[in-house]
């Protein structure tokens, strides 16, 4: 299994002659970007190789720019084609292993050099703070990098590394993220059929997203864009820094308990017929942070994550399976079936596990399910015989 990080690299001041130089190729990207779109939109139906064929020599003309470089912006608007509509305002430029180097001054300054066109190359030193000794540490560690980017004053570098793989377990951690607890974790014991432990992770999270929300709102009101910018940065990385430190959290007790993790597939969060408020909740769950931070580190520390459908598991009953609306009454579930009570992170924490043990340790079964996608009834399998059906 293969992990990939991103590590950002702070650059030491450049030149105005390079600062030009960065600005036409950004200039240029983008247009190399929109352009390939433009193409796309004309016609869906074009391959791969097709929309190559008909861009690059084109683009080349035009723009001077590396060979790479047009090949890499051509891969990205491919991978990203159904999600812009309205063309890129801003995109990074992307450099494979063939389009940059690496080497280190006398004075012992870490830089990388660029090809950015045909003839034009660009070196850019690299600032040795902590971002530069950490990036130092992945590689003493083994991790390799064949791809950058330039983003505005700094330069990200994709880390990679393979991890040997991960073994299915018994024990399934099932992890339910919400609005008011990041995580709500069940380590559930399927040979056992019993629940180890459950525990509420991440409360502050939601805490602090409400202040921050609050403060950038009065900042709104007088329009101070500083400040705004500034007070973004510092909530993006406090979840960004919570969502690691979580997902660390449950590794170390999936590793306690020998347990592989479970988490739901969610997306389209946002609802436009739920309203404003519903979709300002949904807004602040880091759902993309936290699921790539907990799928890199079980990665790295050989653990299994499994990814099961998020449908109705707050509403389900894990005893009878009974799925209404009528269930859960905000943080509590109380089956209207057979009576069952607790608090309703839980319960559908208790049934991303069970989902688990269901495609982990029956792939065979199979569920009827109607139009709407909901489950009418239990798993049944291909090879049982069914009575009563006349």
């Amino acid at each position: 299994m293969q992990s990939i990080k991103v590590v950002e690299l702070n650059t030491l001041p450049l030149t105005k002659s390079k600062e030009i130089l960065l600005d036409e190729l950004r200039s240029k990207y983008l247009f190399c970007a929109n352009e390939i779109l433009s193409v796309l939109k004309q016609n869906y139906l074009l391959t791969r190789k097709e929309l190559h064929n008909l861009t690059y020599s084109k683009l080349k003309d035009e723009t001077k720019l590396f060979s790479q470089l047009i090949q890499a912006c051509r891969r990205e608007v491919w991978s990203r084609r159904k999600k812009i509509k309205n063309g890129f305002v801003r995109i990074s430029p992307k450099f494979e292993n063939r389009g940059f180097k690496t080497f280190f001054t006398d004075r012992g300054t870490f830089c990388i050099k660029f090809s950015v066109f045909e003839c034009k190359k660009v070196v850019i030193p690299i600032k040795g703070d902590g971002a530069y000794q950490r990036f130092g540490s992945f590689l003493r560690d083994g991790w390799n990098f064949k791809t950058i980017m330039i983003v505005e004053n700094q330069i990200k570098v994709v880390l990679k590394k393979d991890f040997p793989e991960s073994v299915e377990k018994n024990v399934i951690v099932g992890a339910d993220i919400g609005s008011v607890n990041l995580a709500t974790i069940t380590v559930y014991d399927s040979v056992k059929k019993k629940i180890l432990r459950q525990l509420y992770l991440g409360r502050d999270v939601a805490v602090r997203q409400r202040k921050y929300v609050m403060r950038r709102a009065k900042l709104q009101s007088v329009n101070n864009k500083k400040y705004l910018m500034r007070l973004k940065s510092k909530q993006s990385d406090f979840v960004k820094t919570r969502s690691e430190q979580i997902a660390w959290e449950i590794v170390r007790i999936a590793k306690q308990f020998g347990a592989m993790v479970a988490i739901e597939n969610i997306r389209n969060l946002r609802s436009h017929n739920k309203g404003r408020k519903f979709n300002g909740l949904v807004c602040r769950i880091p759902y993309a942070k936290f699921f790539s931070a907990l799928n890199n580190i079980c990665i790295r520390e050989s653990i299994k994550t499994i990814k099961v459908s998020p449908r109705h598991t707050s509403q389900e009953c894990p005893v009878c399976h009974m799925i209404d609306k009528r269930n859960r009454k905000n943080s509590v579930f109380k089956c209207i079936g057979c009576g069952r009570t607790l608090n309703s992170d839980r319960n559908a924490s208790l049934n991303i596990a069970l989902r688990a043990v269901k495609t982990v340790f029956q792939p065979n079964l199979s569920n009827q399910i109607s139009g709407s996608g909901v489950r009418v009834n239990e798993p049944v399998s291909p090879s049982e015989v069914l009575v009563g059906c006349l």
